[in-house]
């Protein structure tokens, strides 16, 4: 028998985020919230990085996106892939261009990393 899983705190309308899984009542992303959990930050960390979320949202996005793993890695990759996509557009020199890519890579990294890996550059 199967049991259907309730999400309570999961929503998608058209008029949001093109109607991809977003937390209710916001425009935060389930994508976005899973992209800082797959860099290893803890729930509370994640929920933490979005202010406005409870753990319960974050949770939540959790479960849903074990439930639609393979939904949510699309989307994460097909993000990922549209911001190389917009760096190689660029009219730059090639140095500039490496360090667009490799900065929309940190897309989903905290101010705090963002700092770190552009004093690496120095």
């Amino acid at each position: 028998m199967y049991t259907e899983i309730i999400h309570p705190y999961i929503t998608s309308e058209k008029e949001i985020g093109g109607g991809r899984p977003i937390i209710a009542g916001t425009r935060t992303r389930v994508s976005n919230i899973i992209a800082y959990y797959k860099l290893g930050l803890s729930p509370e960390e994640v929920a933490r990085e979005f202010p406005h979320l409870t753990l319960s949202h974050v949770h939540d996005a959790i479960s849903y996106y074990y439930e639609h793993q393979e939904e949510i890695d699309r989307e994460i990759d097909e993000e990922s892939e549209e911001q190389h996509k917009e760096a190689d557009q660029l009219p730059t020199g090639v140095l500039l261009k490496r360090f667009m890519k490799l900065w929309f890579s940190l897309s989903n990294v905290d101010m705090k990393n963002r700092l770190e890996f552009l004093n690496s550059w120095k």
